[in-house]
């Protein structure tokens, strides 16, 4: 009795009260955290569900729970932090203007970044995103951002020309666009009066930070922009077929060189027609103001450092394979890159240079490019190339040398055909 009377004594204590309400609080605390992590924001933010975030400066990023990005999730918001501030230094951003955190979704692929989208902007939502970006594992971040930040701090801008050039500018500062213009035959190169009309008739989509993202996107997705959603495809790094984008790049350095620095492309964005905007900052028509770009692009694209490249890429891609194999083929082949030996190969097999081909392909890397290239190689295997009066015939293995006055008449026919057009 004695015994019981001291436990039940003891039980009393004030102190013993103490700890053992303190221990009953956190096991509390700790059932209702399990549940509110486990099952109330699960259902209260379906659009999370099966993801993982890491909250890392401004920026939350977000991934799938089984997603192999994450392992690199610390060296993602490094680069996301020093392409930020770089941003908001070089297009004059107040980052008081851009809300944080930063919702960084970062997808494993095209269909996770679909279903990520769809559901984000499903009338199940519960949460609104104020700014949401969307990236694919490996892909370069700072394009999408600059889009973010040109959208909070500069606004919407109803021209496509200047969105694209000033994004594409925004994301490779140091380089010369210009050499794009240097580089193009007359035939590629569209001049200001035509970028505007190939951006009347919609060949500057929007991007997916458009489309989706930016805060002048819409809240929901309607049935119309579905198939928009469903046909996504993500352009990575631009590539020198991408003449539009990189052409409206070398136009918007222009205005910045000759106009007075980043705030006169700042000065024009807004809403209204490409015509118009460009009416803030100087009122000479497109074709006098696309003739000044030209003639300053032509000159100094030149010495830039992927002039010979992009000359190159550009005469073949022309319809002038002479020529591209000429420039060519006086490259030291220890100097190139991958991507210029196999430029230098592609021009070697379109004039027929099947030996000069086969060398080079030798000094490619073992991987995707030499693959193609050596199969492309194979195809001309025993093939013969003949040439006569600006006619060039490839002749198969396969027919016979009885058969070769049939390609007499090719060449009758060509000539006739020239001399019928006053070539």
């Amino acid at each position: 009795m004695r015994v019981k009377s001291l436990f039940e004594k003891s039980l009393r204590h004030p102190v013993v009260t103490l700890v053992g309400g303190l221990a009953l609080g956190g096991i509390a605390i700790g059932i209702a955290i399990l549940i509110l992590v486990l099952i109330i924001e699960p259902v209260a933010t379906p659009e999370l569900e099966g993801t993982i975030y890491y909250k890392e400066g401004d920026f939350v990023l977000r991934y799938q729970k089984d997603s192999p990005g994450r392992e690199d999730h610390a060296a993602l918001a490094e680069v996301l932090k020093q392409d930020y501030e770089e941003l908001l230094d070089l297009l004059d951003v107040n980052p008081d203007l851009v809300p944080t955190p930063i919702d960084v979704f970062v997808h494993d692929d095209v269909s996770s970044m679909q279903t990520s989208i769809s559901k984000r902007k499903s009338p199940e939502a519960r949460s609104v995103y104020l700014a949401p970006l969307d990236l694919l594992i490996g892909e370069d971040p700072r394009g999408r951002l600059a889009e973010l930040v040109l959208a909070f701090g500069w606004g919407r801008c109803g021209s496509q020309i200047l969105h694209a050039g000033t994004r594409l500018y925004a994301t490779e500062p140091k380089r010369d666009f210009h050499a794009v213009v240097a580089a193009m035959p007359d035939r590629l190169f569209l001049a200001l009066p035509e970028l505007i009309r190939a951006e009347e008739r919609g060949h500057f989509p929007e991007s997916i930070y458009q489309q989706f993202d930016s805060p002048y996107s819409p809240v929901s997705i309607a049935f119309s922009d579905l198939r928009k959603l469903f046909g996504l495809s993500v352009h990575g790094e631009v590539s020198p077929e991408d003449i539009l984008a990189l052409e409206a790049a070398s136009f918007v350095q222009f205005l910045i060189e000759t106009k007075g620095g980043i705030r006169a492309v700042k000065q024009a964005w807004g809403r209204g027609s490409t015509v118009n905007l460009l009416n803030r900052i100087d009122s000479a028509p497109p074709e006098e103001l696309g003739a000044r770009w030209y003639a300053v692009g032509i000159e100094a694209g030149r010495g830039a450092p992927d002039f010979p490249f992009l000359s190159v890429y550009y005469l073949l891609g022309g319809g002038f394979p002479d020529a591209a194999w000429t420039r060519s083929s006086t490259w030291h082949v220890e100097d190139l890159s991958q991507g210029e030996i196999t430029l230098a190969v592609r021009c070697a097999l379109a004039v027929g240079a099947f030996t000069e081909a086969r060398t080079l392909i030798s000094h490619l890397e073992e991987g995707e490019s030499k693959d193609d290239m050596q199969a492309l190689l194979i195809l001309y295997e025993g093939w013969t190339v003949t040439e006569a009066h600006g006619l060039r015939v490839f002749v198969s293995p396969q027919i016979f040398q009885e058969n070769w006055p049939e390609i007499s008449q090719i060449e009758h026919g060509y000539e006739s055909m020239v001399n019928r057009l006053s070539l």
